[in-house]
């Protein structure tokens, strides 16, 4: 069979391998994408919220002010370059659980410095669907969801469209890695990336990758009386997708045996979901997926320590959305310009 030539190859097209993908091409750059189009993963499952808050100690997340007006910007960019409409902005609705929690967020909304992603709590009633709603709730600025199966389809449509697409799970003995080049099957490329979430752990080529994944199941719901456009967060998040149907969750796992959807994890859901509401709804589905954490809960990007021509961007766990585009790019151009890799991020630290 006649050898191909492309730039790179990308292993892996979830939300990272999408994004690394579309930067390189951005820089006229040819990339094959290897993705073996399992059902359950934790990009197709995600309810892509961003938020710049972490609730639990109600401080700014990691590199908030730099990454939501570049997160933003780029979706906003994606989605006219697609076609597709995957960007949802909308509030998300805290409700406080004691006295306690809502004067520590009054508190906490006075010191914040930089963009404000606080809003004015309140005691008035929110909805009369939410139990328990006594001590009040705020709003969040700068906050909403991508639908990512939406925006992964659209971007698989168009690799496969320009034959640049190919469904197989890798086979890591397929691999021959040359001094500046490398070879799978009949395709040759300047270098080969893994983005492949979780499955990392078993690749023998980024072994330095400390991933410590992390799974996760979810609820599609349907429900004519829960009537809200808004995010509500109490214990778990339901987010509004349209037409009476909503996505809740989620858990956190890290003892588990595969990736399908489990019993206990929907009962988990279930019981926090009617914590919080008091309407009838019915599940349509249960999903589930294995996040790609890292043991320091930041990404990792970078050139393998002895093989040029093999990079690796993984580890974007829960905030996979959020962070995604930002070190996406800053991969792109360090592979294509040599520009500097954050010392936070970068692959090196684990070697």
């Amino acid at each position: 069979m006649e050898t191909k030539q492309v730039d790179f190859i990308v292993v892996g097209q979830g939300i990272a391998g999408t994004l690394l993908t579309y930067f390189l091409q951005k820089n006229n750059q040819t990339v094959l994408v290897i993705d073996e189009e399992k059902e359950y993963t934790s990009s197709k499952v995600a309810a892509g919220i961003y938020n710049p808050i972490v609730f639990k100690r109600l401080v700014k997340s990691w590199r908030a002010d730099e990454l939501i007006p570049f997160l933003e910007n780029f979706y906003t960019e994606f989605e006219k370059d697609l076609g597709v409409k995957f960007l949802n902005k909308k509030s998300i609705v805290k409700f406080f659980a004691s006295h306690e929690e809502r004067e520590f967020w009054q508190k906490k909304t006075k010191e914040q410095t930089g963009i404000n992603y606080f809003g004015e709590s309140n005691l008035a009633e929110y909805n009369p669907f939410i139990k328990n709603k006594e001590f009040g709730y705020a709003l969040l600025n700068h906050t909403g969801n991508v639908d990512l199966p939406l925006l992964l389809n659209a971007f698989k449509d168009r690799l496969k469209q320009n034959n640049s697409f190919v469904a197989e799970k890798i086979n890591y003995d397929d691999i021959v890695v040359e001094t500046d080049s490398v070879k799978w099957k009949h395709y040759t490329a300047k270098k080969i990336i893994f983005c492949e979430g979780h499955n990392g752990i078993n690749n023998p080529y980024t072994p330095f990758c400390k991933l410590k994944p992390v799974k996760g199941d979810v609820l599609i719901l349907e429900s004519n009386e829960l009537n809200t456009v808004d995010i509500i967060n109490k214990g778990v998040f339901v987010l509004p997708i349209g037409n009476g149907i909503f996505k809740t969750g989620s858990t956190y796992n890290w003892n588990y045996e595969n990736d399908l959807p489990e019993e206990k994890g929907k009962e988990e859901v279930l019981a926090k979901l009617n914590q919080l509401i008091s309407v009838n709804y019915s599940v349509l589905k249960h999903e589930s997926g294995i996040r790609p954490s890292s043991f320091d809960r930041r990404p990792i990007l970078g050139t393998h320590p002895q093989h040029n021509a093999v990079a690796v961007f993984n580890g974007l766990g829960t905030k996979g959305i959020m962070i995604g585009p930002f070190f996406a790019k800053q991969l792109a151009e360090h592979l294509l310009f040599e520009k500097k890799i954050d010392d936070e991020v970068n692959a090196k630290r684990f070697f």
